[in-house]
């Protein structure tokens, strides 16, 4: 998960940025490098930004959110325990 305080950017930089970031993705899996975008969200009232990837690595996850201009603090392992009823099987992220 990639975090950041303060932002510093408005909703509209930040989408533009997750849609880089989306599309840079694309490219690395077309190379091999199995990564996703699989959220972004921010929260306005804390000026923070959290962005959840699904990566082989930190250093793939640096990579790409350094590319895509992605504000970035902080930088940790999360690990999904669920609850997964009622997401589409196959779905990444899970």
């Amino acid at each position: 998960m990639v975090e950041s305080y303060p932002v510093g950017l408005n909703a509209a930089q930040l989408t533009a940025a997750g849609q880089r970031a989306a599309a840079l993705a694309e490219r690395m899996r077309l190379q091999g490098v199995q990564v996703w975008l699989i959220e972004s969200s921010l929260v306005p009232a804390e000026d923070a930004l959290f962005c959840i990837f699904d990566a082989p690595s930190r250093a793939v996850v640096e990579e790409l959110v350094l590319q895509a201009e992605l504000p970035l603090e902080r930088l940790v392992e999360v690990i999904d325990v669920g609850p997964t009823a009622g997401r589409p099987t196959g779905e990444v992220g899970g």
